[in-house]
């Protein structure tokens, strides 16, 4: 006995159309995984590069410093004002040197310390001097009696890196030359390159909110908002407005609205 055409066709339609659907899905699922895949590897690509053109641009910022602090380090004129003891003289020195450097290579802080650790100027902050600076860079460069440089955060909650030289006049240690930049700058230079906005943030726990406010105002910055995120503040930045969403990727809710 044949079986009618419409009865096979019945039969045979809905496991059809069931592996039909299940084909789908899994096409579906499997493009879904190939694209998530790719834009996994893209972000890693740019995450790498960011950390690779991070570090050549710190190193290249070091350089710009070493060459820096080693020219004024031999300055006659900077040697007779501080071996004289005078801080005024020293600053009206020293003063026009920061003004230059900073327009041409975006210098922000320049010191020069006694061989205790105790800083004698802050050219870019003249009033503020005599107390003892206990920062790594400083502390190894007096420890060793050699070059440091680095990354640290200060007591305004500014990153900066920094740079120290011993200053050794005649063959004897006189005190410290010390050069920085903000990290403002170098936010700025990789935003350029990478065509990408960088934030820069620090947990609030190692920073007094009175005093990261004192550093805004005499570096001049534009006051952020402390409350904005929750457990950090904002450094640095190159966005005119930082998206809430932002306070998710350091661990916590945003408490207010960036100024």
């Amino acid at each position: 006995m044949t079986t009618p055409p419409d009865k096979i066709r019945n039969k045979i339609m809905p496991p059809v159309g069931m592996a039909i659907l299940i084909i789908c899905f899994l096409g579906i699922g499997a493009t879904y995984l190939i694209q998530q895949r790719h834009y996994n590897d893209e972000l890693n690509m740019r995450f790498e590069g960011t950390y690779e053109l991070y570090n050549k641009l710190m190193e290249v910022e070091t350089d710009v410093l070493e060459s820096l602090a080693s020219t004024y380090v031999d300055k006659s004129s900077l040697r007779k004002a501080f071996l004289s003891g005078d801080r005024k003289i020293l600053l009206q020195e020293s003063a026009p040197i920061l003004e230059k450097i900073k327009e041409r290579f975006k210098i922000t802080h320049f010191y020069f310390h006694l061989p205790d650790q105790t800083c004698f100027l802050r050219v870019h902050n003249p009033p503020r001097h005599s107390d003892l600076i206990t920062r790594q860079t400083l502390n190894f460069a007096s420890q060793n009696d050699t070059q440091a440089y680095g990354l640290e955060l200060g007591p305004f909650g500014t990153l900066t890196l920094r740079f120290v030289m011993p200053w050794h006049i005649d063959g004897e240690l006189v005190g410290f030359i010390e050069l920085g930049k903000e990290i403002d700058y170098i936010a700025e230079e990789m935003k350029k390159i990478l065509e990408l906005e960088i934030n820069f943030i620090v947990e609030k726990k190692f920073l007094d909110i009175e005093e990261w406010r004192e550093g805004q105002r005499i570096l001049g910055k534009k006051q952020s908002d402390w409350d904005f995120l929750s457990e950090h503040v904002v450094i640095s930045t190159t966005m005119l407005r930082i998206p809430v969403e932002a306070d998710r990727c350091s661990g916590g809710k945003p408490t207010g609205i960036p100024i």
